[in-house]
């Protein structure tokens, strides 16, 4: 595995560099009873811009805290997706690991708060909406 490992809140795509609007949680994306619920809280999607996803970048990452890892399943590439759930999870083992030996066992969870800040300062979000955001924690909290 040689793909960048990133830190975030502010994540870029893994091809080109591009800033990604926010990392999706797994369960946005995917509905409960999936084959890897079990490790859910690791896996989450890049909200990437279109040239991005036009072009096949990968979106999904390993996450464990602030820091990600892009997450490729050997049958991604395939017409017909045939990887077993043990390869995948083998995959999220790995870049746990890896996201472990390089940032350590406990690297800082993201604050949403902070997140709304730094992707307004990166310029990928804009300010009503980042607004709108800081009212629903507000609200939630």
């Amino acid at each position: 595995m040689n793909e960048k490992l990133q830190t975030g809140p502010v994540y870029r795509c893994p091809v080109c560099g591009t800033v990604a609007r926010r990392l999706i949680p797994y369960y946005e994306v995917i509905s409960p009873g999936g084959h890897l619920d079990a490790w859910g809280d690791h896996i989450a999607y890049l909200d990437l811009p279109t040239t991005c996803k036009a072009a096949g970048h990968p979106a999904r990452v390993a996450v464990f805290g602030s820091a990600i890892l892009p997450l490729i399943f050997p049958g991604d590439r395939d017409r017909e997706y045939h990887t077993t759930t043990e390869e995948c999870v083998e995959r999220i083992q790995k870049a746990l690991e890896r996201i472990v030996q390089e940032v350590g066992p406990h690297p800082a969870t993201p604050d949403p708060a902070a997140s709304i800040v730094y992707r307004l300062v990166a310029g990928v979000l804009a300010p009503e909406p980042a607004i709108q955001e800081i009212r629903s924690l507000a609200m939630a909290g």
